[in-house]
């Protein structure tokens, strides 16, 4: 609305000086523009005193620069996704209860800005179908689901500061593949923390960081306290024709994770923390490529007084891919092939299943377009193998 009235209020200045702007000489034109520039201004700033006073308790509207349009991007993905099961999510150990539907896995939205140099803002939007069944997907529905500020000037030092709500650097993984893996649900932890780190030039990595957290006995349950910490240190690096990475992070208390926290997921755990570790190896040899992934509760899951004492649980599981990328018609895809481990889940629900063995196939079908096809079987825990079968239509854009 302000850059339209500008010009109009020039008009109307310019109409009411126009007599005697024409009948002035070069001196006289030249105060006459630097009068008009000069009311210009103070009708320019009444106004902005006027919107100030219906804007009172309002943020943001502050004047973008010109170059606005090259700092803030938005960007965002969608994943559709059809599968078939010979059971019935939440009930994996039902018999003659197949099942299959057509669901959106996730549809997100981010804004991006880079504020200047040093500065820089991260902001996004989720929707997730929020089944938490067999097929394994995190608690998301809709939600603000990060929204951080980066301070790093790279060229500067290696250090950095982020603070606001993040995916905290607990575990190595994909955000949103076709299934989410036993060694995900366990280490995933999305919370509103401070960080800092640094990042050298040689790949060497490291961080810190602290956010509320889970109460236990001792701490008050009504005042805001930050009890959760955490630390991250790893080494990436790429070379001719290979890459890797190797990542080793610690929380204080795994009961933050994302599907140890979800409501509808019922677990045992004593009134302490419950310490964790994440581990990932990966590497890439030209169209060949495999990680391994491990993460492990360092406390006893079960409690020690109070319930049913059931033994020694330290919930843990295992994780190996590899994958080979080839093209298919003049698309990019991958094959990959994988298995999961588990071991004393069942104080965090039975979902989480003692073997996975699966198969998937992605295809860049056009630009930034894939359509992906997972195949994978789980056994134990319900004395029952289950098989699910998954496509998925996944698009980004910018």
């Amino acid at each position: 609305m302000k850059l339209k009235l500008k010009p109009v209020l020039a008009s109307l200045i310019v109409l009411g000086l126009a007599t005697p702007a024409f009948a002035a000489n070069h001196h006289h034109m030249s105060a006459a523009s630097a009068s008009t520039q000069s009311q210009l201004d103070s009708m320019k700033a009444q106004l902005d005193k006027m919107e100030a006073v219906i804007n009172q308790n309002s943020a943001g509207g502050f004047q973008q620069p010109s170059d606005w349009t090259s700092r803030i991007t938005v960007s965002g993905m969608a994943n559709v996704d059809a599968y078939a099961s010979n059971t019935t999510p939440n009930n994996p150990g039902a018999h003659g209860t197949h099942t299959n539907d057509i669901e959106v896995n996730n549809a997100n939205l981010f804004i991006d800005a880079l504020v200047n140099d040093a500065t820089k803002v991260h902001l996004g939007l989720a929707y997730s179908s929020n089944d938490n069944g067999v097929y394994n997907r995190l608690p998301v529905n809709i939600t603000f689901d990060e929204g951080y500020v980066t301070i790093a000037d790279f060229s500067m030092t290696p250090f950095y500061f982020r603070g606001g709500r993040e995916y905290l650097p607990f575990g190595v993984y994909n955000r949103y593949p076709l299934v989410v893996n036993p060694t995900q649900l366990l280490s995933q932890t999305n919370a509103t923390a401070a960080q800092v780190g640094f990042v050298s030039p040689m790949g060497l990595y490291a961080s810190l960081y602290g956010f509320r957290g889970t109460s236990f006995s001792g701490a008050s349950s009504t005042m805001p306290r930050v009890e959760g910490l955490g630390a991250d240190i790893g080494l990436a690096n790429t070379m001719s024709g290979m890459s890797y990475k190797l990542d080793a992070g610690y929380i204080s208390d795994m009961r933050n994770v994302d599907y140890i926290s979800a409501p509808n997921v019922t677990y045992t755990y004593p009134d302490r923390r419950i310490g964790g570790i994440a581990l990932h190896a990966g590497v890439n040899v030209q169209n060949f490529d495999a990680s391994a992934d491990y993460v492990r509760a360092l406390q006893n899951f079960a409690p020690s007084t109070g319930g049913t004492y059931l033994g020694a649980a330290h919930p843990r599981a295992l994780g190996l891919d590899v994958g080979m990328t080839y093209p298919l018609m003049a698309h990019q895809s991958r094959l990959g092939v994988g298995y999961q481990h588990s071991t004393d889940t069942r104080f965090i629900g039975n979902v989480i299943p003692q073997n996975r063995y699966y198969v998937d196939n992605v295809v860049n079908i056009s630009k930034w377009t894939d359509v992906g096809a997972e195949i994978y079987q789980d056994r134990g825990n319900t004395g029952r193998k289950i098989t699910v079968g998954m496509i998925r239509l996944g698009v980004k854009f910018a």
